[in-house]
């Protein structure tokens, strides 16, 4: 039985081929689709935390006085705190956009302790009015070394000269931190803040660092009631809090995949049923001499449905599989915004549960019109 199924397979070589990559496709694209839906959902808990995000309760694009800095530092558990600011400039060309925030050097790098800079790097930003140090993915983009003088031209924050924002590159950083972005750029927010055109006396918001044993929780409901009823109230949360914040700029990020993947699954049921019952079609005369030497109708629609599954579930199986594949890819291009995305094992039992579904209903039509048509009726078809 297993060889007929096989070689009923191979017989239309270039359909089932086609039908294969379509379903290989879109088990890949459910598998990365649905990590990366999870990975804005999944976070760690707040009472865990190290590090909170202060920001403007009612917009990101609103401003948080700096006069909060010394208020929130005095906080119980807090460590340290740093300003950070976009700055939004561009290199050589508008195009060449990548990450700028301006921040307070040396209160940020004991925050941010997955960045990883030399001693004499990291003096040089700490004591330099116009230093910045760069990640190595910038760095190395633009061929920036320790030293060298760069200007930026001005995007959303324009300065005192009209003209474009200089800096030195006081050191190129490595990441041992997945949450570390290195294709960004940090500048001095004291010499941002002086030079800017408008605007000045105010961050886009607070990073701030806790002390070991500290309740995330109870810091950031503190932080929040001591400028409750303020005219800049504030929302503190954990990075990947914020993180999500910016996803729903975007959308509903499981109603967009759920979305893709409704469609995407409807024109693949649609078009796999097609094309099983065009080949049960072409087959008519075959089943019907099958039914002439014995073989019960109930035989033959199930081996109508072993076609389907050996069709469907390989593929399925692949697909799964390229995706994990794709993960640390994946990772690597967003880790930074929306945490790490992960295979995780209910995305991958419900892929094979969706494979077994999809099997079923494309070979169910094909498998009840191979058992109910009559022997001469199929022996009399063109």
């Amino acid at each position: 039985m297993g060889s007929m199924v096989w070689a009923w397979l191979r017989a239309g070589k270039t359909r089932g081929a086609l039908t294969f990559a379509c379903l290989f496709v879109v088990f890949l694209l459910y598998g990365v689709l649905d990590s990366v839906s999870r990975a804005f959902e999944v976070g760690p808990e707040t009472t865990e935390a190290e590090v909170l995000m202060v920001m403007p309760k009612y917009s990101l694009m609103d401003a948080l006085p700096v006069a909060y800095k010394e208020r929130i530092r005095g906080i119980a558990g807090v460590a340290h705190v740093s300003e950070q600011t976009w700055l939004g400039g561009s290199y050589l060309d508008v195009g060449n956009t990548f990450p700028q925030w301006a921040v307070s050097p040396a209160e940020f790098l004991a925050i941010q302790d997955g960045i990883e800079l030399s001693a004499e790097s990291r003096a040089a930003f700490e004591s330099g009015r116009y230093a910045a140090i760069v990640g190595q993915e910038t760095a190395e983009r633009f061929g920036w070394e320790p030293g060298q003088r760069i200007v930026l031209m001005p995007g959303t924050w324009t300065n005192d000269d009209g003209g474009g924002w200089e800096f030195e590159v006081a050191g190129v950083f490595q990441s041992t931190a997945e949450s570390v972005d290195t294709s960004a750029m940090y500048l001095n927010f004291a010499y941002f803040d002086e030079y800017r055109q408008w605007g000045g006396g105010g961050t886009g918001y607070y990073v701030v660092g806790l002390l070991p044993g500290a309740r995330a929780s109870s810091v950031a409901s503190e932080i929040d009631g001591l400028f409750a009823n303020s005219s800049a109230e504030t929302k503190t949360a954990t990075e990947t809090q914020y993180r999500q914040m910016w996803a729903t700029q975007v959308g509903d990020i499981g109603l967009i995949v759920s979305a893709v993947m409704s469609a995407v699954f409807f024109t693949l049921v649609f078009l796999t049923c097609t094309g099983m019952s065009q080949t049960i079609r072409e087959r008519r005369k075959d089943l019907a001499v099958l039914k002439c030497v014995g073989f019960k109708g109930r035989l033959l629609a199930g081996l109508v449905m072993a076609e389907s599954a050996l069709l469907v579930l390989p593929a399925g199986a692949l697909g799964l599989l390229a995706a994990a594949a794709a993960m640390p890819v994946l990772n690597d291009a967003t880790a930074t915004f929306v945490g790490t995305p992960k295979l995780s094992m209910d995305t991958v039992a419900k892929g094979v549960l969706i494979a077994l579904s999809l099997s079923v209903v494309v070979g169910l039509q094909p498998a009840v019109r191979s058992a109910k048509a009559g022997i001469a009726q199929e022996l009399a078809a063109d």
